[in-house]
């Protein structure tokens, strides 16, 4: 379960439908030229440029998720920013995907570790997409990693933002990390 890229993907659907808005031929979402990069960052916060359908539902049906849109739009725009700034040493820890084809997904299925994996912090590694390439894909929601992640990124905040709070433990008080984080940073 140890990480060292944040991973995020999009697809040749939404990358199409950019180029056809800005009218642009050929762009490479993870390397854009300088002069295009504030229009297309505006058309990736739009929800039919957004390959990601977890972060498209976020932006499409906000309110659904209780979440501030221009949240989602703010990390949209941070996470390009920092991919294309290769003279940020945090841009080699950041990778973008473009998934290529159509993609149904057909189920989805959630994980969970046995006790041993989960203080090895090993998790089981499953395709999302079948190796026949047949078209067919599922949702993976692994919990015990995701709880790990969880805990990881509260470890994060609590160090860079919350270091000024007496008492702050990041495990115990991921929603208070949430609160001061949209609150110092909104």
């Amino acid at each position: 379960m140890r990480h060292s890229k944040f991973v995020m993907c999009t697809d040749d659907f939404a990358l199409d439908h950019i180029e056809r808005e800005l009218s642009i031929e050929g762009l490479n979402l993870n390397n854009p030229r300088s002069q295009l990069q504030a229009e297309i960052l505006e058309a990736l916060t739009k929800p039919e440029n957004i390959g990601d359908s977890h972060i498209r539902m976020l932006l499409k049906y906000f309110e659904k998720y209780s979440i501030n849109p221009e949240l989602v739009k703010l990390f949209i725009k941070s996470y390009f920013k920092l991919l294309w700034d290769k003279t940020n040493e945090l841009s080699s820890k950041l990778e973008l995907e473009v998934l290529v084809g159509e993609h149904q997904e057909s189920a989805f299925l959630e994980v969970r570790s046995n006790e041993a994996c989960t203080k090895a912090q090993l998790a089981p590694l499953i395709a999302p997409r079948s190796a026949s390439n047949d078209g067919i894909s599922i949702f993976i929601n692994h919990l015990d990693a995701v709880s790990i992640r969880r805990i990881d990124l509260a470890k994060f905040f609590a160090d860079k933002i919350g270091h000024h709070q007496q008492g702050l433990d990041a495990v115990r008080n991921i929603g208070m990390l949430k609160i001061n984080f949209l609150g110092n940073y909104l």
